[in-house]
């Protein structure tokens, strides 16, 4: 049983709601009479959660206190995790989702599109681009590198690599397969610098604590402005875009934010049961709130109130279907529960 994390849970909650929240506003987007500015906060802080738990799994630990046997076995273990818990359920999950896509959307069903939205990974872009950044930084792990500041090199490496193939006057500026292998460089310094957060973590909690906090909300509402009314600086969707050195004080700040904000908030069951399936909820966090705004464009609700019902409506159906995914055919999120159901379910001789 692993050990809990509860600002993580909150962390996790609170950011996939606002991708709900986030869809909810692009299908609604014709029947709203304006739209929101869009910081998406929240991707940035699942990458750099996702970074914090990487290096305190695999770097932080010295390897001279387990034998080379036991080293092997945990690099084995990443490498199946990042298969078998983000790769083939992207997969998967894709392709659950490629036929009513294309039935809503009124489009031909093409088996070059099934290949590019399934095997390249075309569709998940979330999942696919951090399982490609977890496979780039399993490179200077295995390799033996543990030290913070070359994985900071290697990653700013990767992210000016990722750069100039967005810019490129090639294939390579607009390709987004295989499976947003650009966001995955990027994101590789969103995950460093989850490291790096991890290393200085009681610094920054003392930094950030009482009064002294007021500076991040601060700082993110005059960022904001700046971007709105003075120029713009920002750039940290990392589906379609570079990230870009403009971009890098929005997502310190606001994954600060966030940071503190959690941390501040005591453990809930509640919490927990989301932040163990935030990956499972990502899956539907476009078709289910697709489909919602269909059906409540339809009806004759108060604009105001389109964008939360959506998003409210679309988690209460998610959070369903993850539960009885979960416990009726667990394997879904991690094929390796196949074979172990089977193994128990196997007669003793």
């Amino acid at each position: 049983m692993r050990k809990e994390i509860p600002w993580i849970n909150w962390a996790k909650m609170l950011c996939i709601v606002f991708i709900y929240v986030n869809h909810s506003e692009i299908y609604l987007q014709s029947f709203l009479p304006h739209r929101s500015l869009y910081l998406p906060f929240f991707v940035n802080t699942f990458f750099i959660i996702s970074g914090y738990l990487f290096f305190k799994s695999h770097v932080q630990a010295s390897p001279s206190t387990v034998g080379p046997s036991e080293e092997m076995k945990k690099r084995r273990r990443l490498l199946g995790n990042i298969f078998f818990r983000l790769m083939v359920p992207s997969m998967l999950f894709a392709a659950i989702n490629f036929f009513p896509k294309k039935l809503l959307r009124g489009e031909s069903v093409l088996l070059g599109d099934a290949l590019h939205d399934t095997l390249l990974g075309g569709s998940m872009w979330f999942t696919n681009a951090l399982a490609v950044a977890e496979l780039l930084l399993c490179i200077p792990l295995f390799l033996g590198i543990r030290n913070r500041w070359a994985y900071l090199l290697y990653s700013s490496s990767l992210t000016l690599l990722a750069y100039i193939f967005y810019l490129s006057d090639t294939a390579l500026a607009t390709s987004t397969v295989p499976m947003f292998y650009k966001s995955g460089m990027c994101a590789t310094l969103l995950l460093t610098l989850g490291g790096f957060y991890l290393l200085f973590e009681q610094r920054a909690d003392r930094l950030f604590k009482g009064w002294t906090a007021a500076v991040l909300p601060l700082a993110l509402v005059g960022y904001v402005f700046c971007c709105e009314h003075c120029f713009d600086i920002y750039s940290g969707a990392l589906d379609y875009q570079p990230l870009t050195v403009g971009g890098l004080p929005f997502i310190l700040v606001s994954t600060c934010l966030v940071v503190t904000l959690c941390k501040w908030l005591p453990a809930h069951r509640w919490a927990d049961y989301w932040g163990r399936h935030t990956i499972g909820l990502y899956f539907f966090c476009g078709a289910l709130p697709n489909v919602m705004a269909m059906v409540l464009s339809r009806l004759h609700l108060p604009q105001v109130c389109l964008v939360p019902v959506c998003a409210l409506l679309s988690l209460l159906v998610a959070l369903t279907i993850v539960y009885l995914l979960n416990r009726f055919v667990p394997w879904v999120f991690d094929l390796r529960l196949l074979k172990k159901s089977a193994t128990m379910k196997a007669p003793v001789c």
